[in-house]
């Protein structure tokens, strides 16, 4: 059985990398997911379908701004209390964002009756009708499996926050996986089209919180789902909301203007939408690069700043940045070298 990272003690590059791997294998089946629908049903639907997850794509994002919220700021606060030994504080930390975590993902679903159609006329629009079609039954769909996606989110980067970044890591290989194997069953041999693959996403992500729940019950960490109780009030509510705001603020403004050029290519045809869709998810792809680098800083530097150790708090922030910055060098190179060889 490998050794735990000790937060404390250990290097801060080899640490930083033992939760970057993880973290950015979250971030990304994210993506993996929606571009695995895509690519099924683009050969087996047609490029309707890959509109509809397209168009999709920017409303998730939409709903993990505001998730953002309590996962980055809920993350924090654990880390900071592990951190300082306060192991109860950090129980109602988890308690209290596990429960708004789940009321918020039931208040989507419970919009089932009227949002799936208003947003497939917002996003569709009603003069392709198999594109209005396709966009609805993925939504329709997606809707269910929101509140479980979204506790997928928060118990990965929670558990995450606990010292168990390969446990969040499995969960999101987990529901990749199943992904793949229940497109192939509902998209191509039950011949499910659009409908079967957000159905097949959903099924995967329930999979995934199994998983995640069969390891919380273990009680490994500090973090008990035995002593879960309803709790939607934290005194220190303020501070846990004033962490994240930057990022809420910048992934929410991304989310819009995403919309906003779908909306505008709309009208020109199922065809730049799905392209647009899959420059979407290649983006996507980079820009996680990136976001797991600070993902990964979170719960050292919150850990160290709760056990009153400074130095390592800097030391983080300092790798953290030139790792950051190296990656955008690398990244940059690619895009120009694959940019050359275009011409």
């Amino acid at each position: 059985m490998k050794k735990q990272a000790n937060l404390e003690k250990d290097a801060i590059i080899p640490l930083f990398f033992k939760y970057y791997i993880p973290a950015l294998t979250g971030l990304l089946s994210i993506t993996i997911n929606q571009v695995i629908d895509g690519l099924i049903l683009g050969k087996y639907v047609g490029e309707t379908g890959v509109a509809a997850v397209g168009l999709f794509g920017p409303v998730i994002t939409v709903f993990i701004a505001f998730l953002l919220t309590l996962v980055i700021g809920g993350g924090i606060q654990i880390s900071k209390n592990i951190g300082s030994k306060n192991y109860e504080a950090a129980q109602q930390v988890f308690i209290f964002i596990t429960n708004w975590t789940i009321l918020l993902g039931g208040l989507i679903s419970l919009s089932i009756p009227f949002a799936p159609g208003y947003l497939a006329d917002l996003l569709a629009g009603a003069e392709n009708i198999t594109l209005h079609q396709h966009t609805y039954d993925y939504i329709f769909w997606a809707f269910i499996w929101i509140p479980f996606f979204f506790i997928r989110v928060l118990w990965g980067s929670v558990i995450n926050h606990d010292n168990a970044p390969k446990v969040s890591r499995n969960a999101s290989l987990i529901a990749v996986i199943f992904n793949i194997i229940l497109n192939i069953v509902l998209v191509i041999f039950l011949g499910m089209g659009v409908e079967g693959a957000s159905i097949a996403t959903g099924i995967a992500i329930v999979i995934s919180v199994i998983y995640l729940w069969g390891y919380l019950l273990k009680e490994k960490g500090h973090l008990k789902i035995r002593q879960f109780r309803f709790n939607l009030v934290y005194k220190e509510l303020k501070e846990l909301t004033f962490h994240c705001l930057p990022t809420f603020v910048s992934e929410l403004s991304f989310s819009v203007g995403l919309l906003l050029i779908n909306t505008r290519l709309v009208p020109h045809g199922a065809g730049p939408v799905s392209s647009f869709g899959i420059i979407t998810f290649i983006s996507f792809i980079f820009l996680r690069l990136f976001t797991s680098a600070m993902v990964s800083a979170l719960p050292i530097m919150s850990f160290n700043i709760g056990a009153k150790l400074a130095g390592r708090v800097l030391e983080t922030i300092k790798n953290a940045m030139g790792i950051t910055i190296g990656l955008g060098i690398l990244v940059g190179g690619v895009g120009s070298l694959f940019s050359k060889q275009q011409k």
